[in-house]
């Protein structure tokens, strides 16, 4: 019977936490994100899931934090604005439109794995950069990689 009790006041406290208004600031805190980001997502059509109070301020209520959490997901992983409405838009209607989503979602894993392949290249390109510079602070040689160098160099050569 106490369990049974207990169970009960626990549901009621979970439907009272996930009823709990949440304003820009509480979801900017949550998220670690300013206001203004909210602000401009909510403008770009990203955040359907706002309500407007009496007095115009915007507020959800934490079972609508996934939503959020996942449009600041899909823009870490570099989606455009426009492709996460897209897909927003597509949750919003239902399981009917899982192939659309599989699809923008292969589209952006796509496209970051281009990205990363980018990034490797670059981190690849300092590596050999810092390798170089190390050899010259170690041999006490000229950078010849350096243009403010090269007639210098040139006069080594050419003697």
């Amino acid at each position: 019977m106490n369990n049974l009790k207990n169970s009960e006041r626990l549901n009621e406290n979970i439907k009272v936490i996930t009823k709990q208004k949440l304003g820009i600031k509480e979801i900017a805190t949550i998220f670690d994100v300013s206001e203004q980001t909210i602000r401009f997502y909510d403008s770009k059509g990203l955040l359907p899931f706002f309500e407007r109070e009496d007095n115009n301020y915007r507020y959800t209520t934490v079972e609508n934090l996934q939503w959020f959490k996942m449009v600041f997901l899909l823009r870490s992983a570099g989606m455009e604005i426009k492709n996460i409405r897209e897909y927003i838009n597509l949750c919003m209607e239902g399981d009917s439109t899982v192939p659309q989503r599989l699809k923008i979602i292969q589209n952006q894993k796509k496209d970051l794995i281009s990205k990363i392949k980018g990034l490797q290249s670059e981190l690849e390109l300092l590596a050999s950069k810092e390798k170089h510079y190390k050899k010259i602070l170690e041999e006490n040689i000229l950078d010849e990689w350096n243009p403010v160098n090269f007639e210098e160099i040139i006069q080594k050569k050419l003697k």
